[in-house]
């Protein structure tokens, strides 16, 4: 029984009495066995679907995935003007209610150096985070693994040299 709760194919023919209904039969009607030639034949066909069949998984996910990333940068560019004039209007006030205290360009200045500040602080946390994630991708030719570069474990799972054929 499959998964589904419904005979295979193969027991259905076994039970309805046409279990080798396929399978080549010679002149006499008695059942041939494939040639070896034959079954590497018919493994290599299914493995050639396999294949094929998974990489148009892949490419139908991959598809799915570039849509919905560019949903998202759609609506983030759509509305991050939205933001960037409500965040004006908002330090143009905060400017405006230090006005009584210091002078109207001065209080644009602090305000204008202390976004700078953090945004520096911003662009450089995101670029060293950027740069740490490309360490950690494998180059070609490296024989360190991202495990490895992360500290963990790489050995055996048991005892140290257990498995690998190396004397004691």
């Amino acid at each position: 029984m499959t998964s589904s709760g419904c005979p295979s194919e193969y027991e259905h023919r076994k039970a309805t009495g046409r279990a080798g209904e396929h399978e080549p039969r010679d002149q006499l009607g008695e059942q041939v066995k494939p040639s070896m030639w034959q079954a590497v034949t018919r493994v290599a066909d299914v493995g050639q679907r396999l294949v094929i069949d998974r990489l148009e998984l892949m490419r139908l996910e991959t598809r799915d995935d570039v849509l919905t990333i560019a949903k998202y940068l759609l609506l983030a560019a759509g509305t991050l003007p939205i933001l960037l004039a409500g965040w004006i209007a908002l330090l143009a006030g905060v400017a405006l209610a230090l006005s009584p205290v210091l002078p109207l360009a001065v209080s644009l200045c602090i305000l204008g150096g202390i976004h700078a500040i953090a945004g520096g602080a911003g662009v450089y946390l995101g670029w060293s985070r950027l740069n740490a994630m490309s360490r950690l991708i494998d180059e070609p030719g490296n024989e360190e693994t991202t495990t490895e570069r992360l500290g963990a474990p790489s050995g055996p799972p048991t005892g140290e040299g257990a498995g690998d054929g190396s004397a004691t």
